[in-house]
């Protein structure tokens, strides 16, 4: 059963309805570009082509977390997940890299997937090996993160893990859930999505495994821990990634919420408190304490 808090989140999306699946307005409702929450400890770095806030308040000197923000590759930024980088920062104990790579339809693919990539480099520049990365992100990022795995692997190296909340990992938007979950999810739809995946996959097809590295090969990834609602239409995206590690004979972990909406994790409610603390769990098992 959702929490009141969650039950009351729930009812204020959809009262809001942000999302129209039209960028610009969906841009002027959540804007792109938008600078850290006041409050938060960090320095702007620049990173290849773009920028991130890279957050080291009291942290431990030998890791990090690379964190790529969602928002359908054509939203968000450090304005929209600068509070949950700090979040995790704080409650893992690492420092925290959120990057604000660039979007759709401006920078079409690879822009994304490149600007991952530089992340990396820019950490190791720092001190912090692939080895001793956690890569993370929610929705598109989520996917991001599950292609900058995989990207990684085929250049002979490996991060010490990922974490994927609410992956979209098929950007041809063909999942079931899309239908049998539908206007149940106040965030995204299948609508909305698909609007966004054509502004930045550009004459990418939909199916290349760089843009849905959920129809690609998911053999000799790190440990991955993805986290998902029972009420999004992304539910069976996280649901085939998982299966399809496990088939690769890799190592993963879903964990599901079935009141959870999309990203419930950002929301101040007990099922993102659990959500977190089981990031914390997974991270400090992959890292040692």
């Amino acid at each position: 059963m959702a929490s009141e808090q969650l039950e009351a989140t729930i009812a204020m999306m959809r009262e809001i309805n942000v999302i129209s699946g039209e960028i610009d307005a969906d841009r002027a409702a959540i804007p792109i570009g938008t600078p850290m929450p006041d409050g938060i400890a960090h320095e702007m770095v620049r990173v290849g082509e773009c920028t991130g806030a890279w957050i080291t308040d009291g942290v431990r000197p030998d890791a990090a977390l690379l964190y790529l923000h969602g928002g359908g590759y054509v939203l968000g930024g450090l304005g929209t997940h600068g509070a949950l980088g700090a979040r995790l920062s704080a409650d893992t104990g690492l420092a925290v890299l959120v990057l604000d790579y660039r979007l759709g339809p401006e920078h079409k693919h690879p822009a994304a997937l490149e600007d991952a990539l530089a992340a990396m480099t820019w950490l190791s520049e720092q001190g912090i090996p692939a080895g001793r990365v956690v890569i993370a992100g929610d929705s598109a990022g989520g996917g991001l993160t599950l292609a900058t795995l995989a990207a990684l692997r085929d250049r002979g190296q490996r991060a010490a893990a990922g974490v994927a909340l609410s992956p979209w990992a098929d950007l041809t938007c063909t999942n079931a859930t899309y239908e049998s979950v539908g206007d149940d999810d106040p965030l995204v739809g299948r609508h909305n999505l698909l609007q966004y995946a054509a502004a930045y996959a550009g004459d990418t097809p939909l199916e290349d495994p760089r843009l849905s590295p959920g129809l690609g090969d998911l053999a000799d990834l790190p440990p991955v821990l993805v986290q998902v609602g029972g009420v999004e239409v992304l539910l069976d995206d996280s649901l085939h990634v998982t299966a399809g590690i496990e088939a690769a004979g890799g190592e993963v972990t879903l964990q599901r919420w079935d009141e959870g909406i999309h990203v419930f994790q950002m929301f101040d409610t007990p099922e993102s408190a659990d959500a977190i603390g089981g990031i914390v769990d997974f991270v400090a098992e992959q890292l040692g304490s």
